[in-house]
């Protein structure tokens, strides 16, 4: 196994040009496999490795008791070792987030900020993590990028063990004679990851003992496909849209409606409307434009209107002057945005029992006496 996961650094140059890679620890199996092996690689390569543990503050003796198992573990293997503590149960409160998401915030913050400039992140995500994830994006609604997964090298952080199972790396960890940490956290099913972690795969591999092995080819074939339609979609888009001022004309017709689809969210990318905003729906309506009369227009999103031409589509952003001027706001009431189907609504919620407010993107809070 340890052949396999050096053979994967090499091939998708994991280490090159960097001189520091900074390995998240957190004592469990995965995190200690990736160090270990690391350890050899970074030798052999001369680059420094540095071990990072973040203590979330949520497990008490428990995270306590990994914390001192990570440090024995650099102490015994002669790795520089660092330990950040955090109390994320306060952070995601300050911040509004889940605790899932503050806990990642703060332990990718510790590792880039001991990285530095030059150096990466190496996390322990193995071929089940990866058939999970897949699973997880395309139960959400997710389209291809979304199978695709996660990536072996992405923005400065790479993934070592993606070439291997979770029984291969345990597999690993007895035949060396090394322990490991277990997270209770990892048993409840409080989460939608651990939910597919402890009982969509297990029935899975019932249906093929190897199932995680090939979701992980699939997103593989998906992230080949990916690049493939990015890379001709780009083409088309060189030749078929034109951008002056602040419009852009993209013309579709004859042009597959997959291919047009991917186009138009790459106008919409092109002026700044993000992508997570754009939905299926939203495709659908510009598309149907194109069939309509010429002078043909709708607000899509986001500012952002659409008009059929004679040479296209034609896509501009028009803010009408009124949704600039002051309102009285005297709530619960809603204000609708002038020339487009969108609004806001206005609630006033009393705070004095302290109440949970809900963390929806859309949904913010202000002090209503300000």
């Amino acid at each position: 196994m340890q052949k396999k996961v050096l053979q994967y650094i090499e091939e998708n140059k994991m280490l090159a040009s960097h001189r520091r890679v900074v390995v998240g620890l957190s004592g469990g199996a995965d995190s200690v496999c990736l160090l270990l092996i690391l350890k050899d690689a970074c030798k052999i390569q001369g680059v420094e490795l540095v071990a990072v543990h973040v203590n979330h503050g949520i497990r008490d003796e428990e995270a306590d008791r990994d914390e001192e198992f990570c440090r024995k573990l650099c102490e015994e293997n002669n790795i520089e070792f660092k330990a950040c503590r955090f109390l994320v149960p306060d952070i995601a409160k300050a911040e509004r987030l889940g605790l899932e998401e503050a806990g990642r915030m703060v332990r990718y913050q510790s590792f880039f900020e001991v990285a530095g400039e030059d150096g990466v992140v190496a996390v322990a995500h193995h071929i089940n993590d990866q058939a999970e994830t897949v699973l997880f994006n395309i139960a959400r609604g997710s389209r291809l990028k979304g199978a695709v997964g996660m990536m072996p090298v992405r923005d400065r952080i790479i993934r070592p063990l993606l070439c291997v199972t979770r029984n291969e790396i345990e597999d690993y960890l007895r035949e060396i004679g090394v322990g490991y940490c277990v997270d209770s956290t990892n048993l409840s099913n409080d989460y939608s990851r651990n939910t597919i972690r402890n009982q969509v795969m297990p029935l899975l591999s019932e249906v093929n003992e190897r199932a995680a092995e090939h979701f992980a080819d699939f997103a593989k074939g998906a992230l080949e496909a990916e690049g493939f339609l990015e890379e001709y979609t780009r083409s088309c888009f060189e030749q078929r849209s034109r951008a002056y001022e602040d419009k852009i004309c993209l013309e579709i017709e004859g042009v597959h409606s997959y291919i047009a689809g991917r186009l138009v969210r790459m106008v919409f990318e092109q002026m700044g409307v993000g992508l997570k905003d754009i939905t299926g729906k939203h495709i659908e309506q510009v598309i149907l434009l194109a069939s309509k009369r010429v002078g043909a227009n709708k607000h899509i999103k986001s500012g952002v209107w659409v008009e059929n031409t004679r040479e296209g589509l034609l896509f501009y952003k028009k803010i009408d002057e009124k949704t600039n001027e002051p309102v009285d706001i005297n709530p619960p009431m809603r204000i609708d945005i002038n020339g487009t189907d969108e609004y806001i609504e206005f609630a006033v919620i009393d705070w004095s029992d302290n109440k949970k407010i809900t963390n929806e993107v859309y949904t913010k809070q202000l002090d209503y006496d300000k």
